[in-house]
């Protein structure tokens, strides 16, 4: 039983190769995506063009091969006549369109249309052109051909959802301090969104029906929840490329403070996190908040109130005294130890540590234990586990939740967990202990 084919049907297989698409080539520049589309184009015109004389020629070979051509002069005066009768009835009944007007079609296309050419004239005008001609009609092949080639190219275009224009639909769900700069906006079109109930997937449609936009820019509202963009509002067929969160530093604070929660969400989503005007004594209070521990995938910068940049991570600076034949980590510095031997391992392998740790064993890694501490970063509701993979002897006796002091040696090693290689710890000696003052590590 065969599923019958619909627009839609043929609009979803679209989206689907146009994701397919950006997956492959997500590394590459414009320019390079441009030519590998111009090659493409090029190497289906040609494909079209050849079918389209292999068709002429069968044609013209299969009306003459039966009977001496010499002897039937009369039959050149009624081919002519079917054949357009032929292409007549392939128009009416099976296209349902015009695809007559070859090079004039194209440039109307180009000129009223932003270079919209039907997907059927990728293969009708081959069909309706090559019967026209073979018949014998007073056609030349050149119009076919080239609204055949035009055709392929509009609706790679439009399946690589590009744009006569290259135009960027640019949603501003907020107004800020101050406004865009007009002949900053070349072929961007700005759409403003004042209220949240406003924002919705239907509208994001009728938007990209409208503009066909090359790509979408949201200026999204620090006080509206990122989930709810995520789950309902996007649009299936969009490609989220990337997430950039800028942060006023002088008001950083305050707003973790008394919006933790909301503030945290929008750094933990991003993929680059910039703190614009920075201070000497900010940049140095956000580095001690340590907010690797919150997004460990994200690019982050601090941008100074000169206009100079600086990566978070300055470099090499290890917190602890590497020199030390045992080092101690004290109860309230787990959380900077944890992402300095995530973010630096091997300087830490063959180090001799010792800390207290809640027991944990793992349910994803049966046999794998993983002590670790409740880590809080900004609020209570962004408390979160750290845990450390651990391998020795003993660290089966000890339930979830207990309290252990550890003493271990570091080393670097292939393991499922980290996708690769990452921080083990070999456990020397472990015991029963008081937990400390504070259960709770924070920053």
């Amino acid at each position: 039983m065969f599923k019958r084919i619909t627009p839609q049907t043929i609009a979803d297989w679209g989206e689907r190769i146009y994701i397919r698409f950006l997956e492959l080539t997500k590394r590459f520049t414009s320019t390079q995506i441009m030519a590998l589309l111009a090659i493409i184009v090029g190497v289906l015109a040609g494909l079209g063009t050849c079918l389209f004389e292999l068709l002429l020629y069968g044609i013209k070979a299969g009306l003459t091969h039966w009977f001496p051509v010499e002897q039937s002069h009369f039959l050149f005066l009624f081919y002519p006549v079917i054949g357009i009768i032929l292409a007549s009835l392939f128009v009416k009944y099976v296209v349902k369109d015009n695809i007559s007007e070859g090079v004039t079609r194209v440039l109307y296309a180009m000129s009223r249309k932003n270079s919209y050419i039907a997907s059927h004239n990728c293969w009708t005008s081959v069909v309706g052109g090559a019967t026209t001609i073979g018949f014998g009609g007073s056609v030349g092949p050149e119009a076919p051909i080239v609204l055949t080639g035009a055709a392929i190219g509009s609706n790679i275009s439009r399946l690589a959802h590009l744009n006569y224009k290259n135009t960027t639909l640019l949603l501003c769900c907020e107004e800020g301090e101050e406004e865009y700069e007009k002949n900053a906006l070349d072929n961007v079109t700005v759409i403003t969104i004042e209220d949240e109930e406003d924002l919705k997937c239907s509208y994001l449609k009728e938007l990209e029906k409208e503009y066909h936009p090359k790509q979408v820019l949201i200026e999204y509202n620090g006080m509206w929840q990122m989930e709810r963009l995520y789950r309902e509002v996007l649009p299936a067929n969009w490609v989220l490329y990337q997430v950039m969160t800028f942060v006023d530093a002088p008001t950083f604070e305050m707003y973790a403070k008394n919006m933790g929660q909301l503030m945290m969400e929008k750094i933990t989503n991003a993929d680059m996190l910039v703190f614009n005007r920075c201070t000497p004594e900010l940049r140095d209070a956000l580095r001690k908040r340590n907010l690797r521990m919150v997004n460990r995938r994200a690019d982050i910068y601090l941008e100074m109130e000169d206009g100079t940049s600086e990566d978070y991570l300055t470099g090499d600076e290890c917190p602890f005294d590497l020199s030390q034949d045992l080092i101690d980590v004290p109860d309230d510095d787990f959380g900077v130890w944890y992402v300095d031997v995530m973010d630096h391992p091997d300087r830490w392998a063959g180090k001799m540590v010792h800390m207290k740790l809640i027991m944990c064993h793992s349910k994803k890694y049966p046999g794998i234990h993983c002590p670790g501490r409740f880590v809080m970063t900004c609020c209570e509701n962004d408390i979160q586990f750290m845990g450390l993979i651990a391998k020795g002897m003993n660290l089966n006796q000890y339930q979830n939740r207990d309290w252990v002091e550890v003493t271990g040696r570091m080393a670097v090693e292939k393991h499922a967990a980290y996708k690769g290689k990452g921080p083990v710890m070999h456990v020397i000696s472990i015991g029963p202990c008081e937990k400390p003052q504070q259960e709770v590590v924070t920053f």
